[in-house]
């Protein structure tokens, strides 16, 4: 993606790469590895990027960058699998010497062994000593040494770390490698990227993209000065058909938006049962009001007491004897057959 491209859609390189590969890690843990993490911006962006991290190594060089880097991780509690190195990423290991540039660091020459007071930066800050380890020691920390993502940002120390991590790209041990390289041969600060490249296809690693095309302008000259790029493993390249990859993201995108239809579909449904309901009760509550002094009229009580005369309680005495009923007996059907003929006649005529 070009840098034209980047400010049309105001995404960083980064963000653009990270969105790329979202689609091949879906539902899966990611391990990410970080050497030059600075004070751990792209790992915060890769944490935005929605990617399920499981294991993180973030390594940097420079005193002062790393201190900010712990700053950073220390936000980060959620994450028990996450560690950070105050370290060089190199062919071998032992002490090299670094230049420290607006806490930029690069890489100059290997330093002899030196005391621990005497790895203190020179008077003028230009330089100080750093311990080194190669990415081959450095991916012990993962299971099984695979790493899913490794970006290297190391300022010219690029074919030395490469180097170094031989065995683990033989071994095709990392799925994608993020990397920054130049365009124009002898740059300083950069390594050429057909150096790089010849590096990576040498382990089996193929370009899948290129991102910040950044031009030569403090020279104000329309050539292409500096790029990162995306190298692929083979196992990545054969399991994740491009095509494959595009058609899964756009599916997975129209899956998003029909369950967001679908839940505010089921809102709305919700809404107007509960409005239709409230209208229901609302109506009973209406016809009950209307018909409840008529009701009462002609529904008299089961417990309400009956007054008759004494020549009808002889007559209803008799009627009780004839019958062979017990009080009891002939009250329950004097009972029923009032309030049949009060409230089943009227439903009746």
């Amino acid at each position: 993606m070009t840098t034209q491209a980047n400010k049309k859609t105001k995404q960083t390189p980064i963000q653009a790469f990270l969105e790329d590969i979202a689609p091949y890690y879906h539902g899966r843990q990611v391990s990410y590895a970080d050497l030059g993490a600075n004070d751990g911006e792209t790992f915060e962006a890769v944490l935005r990027s929605g990617l399920s991290l499981n294991r993180v190594l973030l390594v940097e060089p420079n005193t002062k960058a790393f201190s900010r880097l712990e700053e950073t991780v220390a936000s980060h509690e959620e994450m028990p699998n996450l560690k950070c190195l105050n370290l060089a990423a190199s062919d071998k290991a032992g002490t090299v010497r670094i230049t420290d540039m607006n806490d930029m660091s690069t890489v100059v020459t290997r330093a002899k062994p030196a005391k621990a007071e005497d790895r203190k930066a020179s008077p003028d800050g230009d330089f100080f000593d750093v311990q080194a380890k190669t990415v081959d020691e450095m991916v012990s920390f993962f299971p099984e040494r695979h790493v899913s993502i490794m970006k290297i940002d190391v300022e010219g120390h690029e074919v030395n770390v490469l180097a170094g991590a031989g065995g683990v790209l033989s071994d095709k041990g990392v799925d994608v490698v993020y990397i920054e390289a130049a365009m124009i041969r002898d740059l300083p600060g950069q390594t050429y990227f057909r150096d790089i490249e010849d590096i990576m296809a040498s382990h089996g690693y193929t370009l899948f993209r290129i991102y910040e095309q950044a031009h030569d302008w403090i020279n104000d000259r329309p050539v292409l000065r500096r790029v990162n790029l995306a190298f692929f493993s083979p196992a990545m390249v054969d399991r994740y058909p491009m095509s494959l990859m595009r058609q899964l993201a756009g599916l997975r995108s129209e899956l998003a938006d029909t369950r967001e239809a679908m839940a505010k579909q089921k809102q709305s449904y919700e809404q107007a049962l509960q409005d239709r309901f409230a209208e229901i009760a609302q109506l009973t509550k209406m016809v009950s009001a209307k018909n409840a002094p008529s009701q009462a009229a002609r529904v008299p009580s089961p417990h309400a007491q009956i007054k008759v005369s004494p020549r009808h309680s002889r007559q209803l005495e008799s009627l009780r004897m004839k019958l062979g009923l017990k009080p009891k007996q002939f009250n329950a059907l004097a009972c029923v057959l009032i309030y049949f003929l009060g409230v089943a006649t009227p439903l009746v005529f």
